[in-house]
């Protein structure tokens, strides 16, 4: 990733005639254009990591794949001691209405973060969403 705005992408001292390696576009793929930018693929990541990292059935749980999902859409559960993780991944290019319920965590549109799902929820195309829901019989 490169790193900020300039000629060299913060690849090279500055003055030096050449990055080490080539710059694609300075502009909107350094981290420089992308911190704070919930939309960003920087921030995006940024969230993901920070979900698993506070979430012991993201990376211990048990796993356990949904049936019955439509076409192009990839289903699972983590679960571990009253902690429990849906994941939804719409590998398609149309939209997917799917069942769900929990508190979106992170995904692939920041707009959903946060957002309280219950009942039909429709699934952009590509889109990734990550669940929350506490069970039951945790006090």
């Amino acid at each position: 990733m490169q790193w900020d705005t300039s000629a060299t992408a913060g690849f090279a001292a500055p003055g030096a005639d050449a990055p080490w390696l080539p710059v694609l576009e300075q502009g909107r793929l350094s981290v420089e254009a992308q911190m704070g930018d919930p939309d960003s693929h920087l921030e995006t990541y940024r969230r993901l990591l920070a979900v698993r990292r506070h979430s012991p059935a993201l990376r211990l749980g048990e796993i356990t794949f949904i049936d019955g999902l439509p076409d192009g859409v990839l289903g699972y559960r983590r679960s571990l001691a009253g902690e429990v993780v849906t994941v939804f991944l719409n590998l398609s290019d149309s939209e997917a209405a799917i069942g769900a319920e929990g508190t979106v965590l992170a995904g692939t549109h920041a707009d959903r973060w946060g957002v309280a799902l219950e009942g039909a929820v429709v699934l952009r195309p590509w889109e990734a969403a990550v669940l929350s829901l506490q069970t039951a019989h945790e006090s």
